[in-house]
């Protein structure tokens, strides 16, 4: 829906128009804007064309915000779309060579280098990064009921940050993971999207739901305790509930509820079943290990890969080596490869950007 807005386009846009924006009231754009919303929200619409230089001056406006602040904005209680969220997500790509954890704010990027941080809204929209108040501007009623800012947080290898919302829903974000959210909920709504993983603790509410959305699906919720795993590179996201209710939905409308103590997989663009699960699987990275229970050694290696983001290149003859056991990510990685070398049997050699993984003990290898 929104791919067609290209970022250049909207410069272009910008360019004619910025001289002309104080010319219009505050009503004339709400005006435009909700014109602009009916047309997105109808099913039944034609196919949105490019815009031209003859749009109103009012919706140029709303470019231009788009534009400035780098990211766009959506009008309080309109739903985003997970494809939406996506293009949103890819125009998030801040990389620093100092592979710090970014939190990008009102169009300011902020950084920190810190292993682990944590990451405050207050329920007005001031921010806090390990207790220092970043500014002091605090959103205005009339400001919350035009737009509603979105924030990006970006997550690099090896880091992790707690993240609490305005609403007092306290996430813990995993390595390699990015989120988009509001500053300050709207009154009717309570979304953001994952691409990565997260673990929630949903403040309970129950006249406005709170959605998590990622490429492939939603989960649905009131007040509950859950993780989601859903990197883009990898075939498998799995949804695991700690506690409370959720309701996952694909984009075929394909739907299942889950129990505590339950997960469901979508793999390769399909939605599975509830299973019984150990939680602890799932969650305990929050806590700063990684646990696993006869779990091949590939599967152990890929979770390294993107914690990490390091390449290993396993021996076929040992990546179904089951192991067990619990492996401690707040230490270096060179600990974890020597955990791994001692406990599993397997030998870790450099090569170039990658790692070669063999084994030590050829009695160990998998049939």
């Amino acid at each position: 829906m929104y791919k067609e807005l290209r970022l250049n386009e909207l410069e272009s846009l910008v360019r004619d128009v910025k001289d002309k924006e104080k010319l219009f009231s505050q009503n004339s754009i709400d005006v435009e804007w909700q014109r602009l919303s009916d047309s997105i929200e109808n099913p039944n619409r034609k196919r949105i064309k490019r815009f031209y230089l003859n749009i109103s001056y009012a919706a140029a406006v709303i470019a231009l915000l788009i534009v400035s602040s780098y990211f766009f904005v959506f009008k309080q209680n309109i739903s985003t779309n997970n494809e939406s969220y996506a293009s949103i997500a890819d125009a998030f790509q801040e990389e620093n060579e100092a592979n710090e954890i970014t939190l990008i704010i009102d169009g300011k990027t902020i950084t920190t280098s810190k292993e682990k941080s944590v990451i405050t809204y207050s329920k007005n929209g001031n921010v806090s990064i390990d207790n220092k108040k970043i500014g002091s501007e605090e959103l205005s009623p009339d400001k919350k009921s035009v737009v509603d800012d979105y924030n990006c947080v970006i997550v690099p290898k090896g880091k992790q940050i707690n993240l609490t919302l305005s609403d007092g829903t306290k996430l813990f974000v995993n390595s390699r993971s990015r989120l988009i959210y509001p500053k300050v909920f709207s009154a009717k709504q309570r979304e953001l999207y994952v691409e990565g993983e997260t673990y929630l603790e949903v403040a309970h509410n129950k006249k406005i739901p709170f959605v998590v959305k990622t490429i492939n699906f939603n989960v649905e919720v009131l007040g509950t305790v859950f993780n989601v795993s859903s990197y883009k590179e990898l075939k498998k996201s799995t949804i695991t509930l700690v506690e409370g209710s959720v309701r996952v939905t694909d984009h075929n409308k394909n739907a299942v509820n889950l129990k505590p103590s339950q997960s469901v997989d979508f793999i390769s663009g399909k939605l599975g079943l509830p299973e019984h699960t150990d939680v602890s699987l799932h969650t305990d990275w929050v806590h700063g290990y990684y646990i696993f229970n006869t779990t091949p050694l590939n599967e152990v290696l890929t979770k390294l890969s993107f914690y990490y983001d390091i390449n290993f290149v396993c021996d076929k003859s040992i990546q179904n080596l089951l192991l067990s056991g619990k492996l401690d990510i707040r230490t270096d990685f060179e600990n974890v490869l020597q955990n791994l070398h001692e406990t599993a049997g397997v030998d870790f050699a450099k090569e170039g950007e990658k790692f070669l993984v063999t084994t030590s003990n050829p009695q160990s290898r998998a049939e």
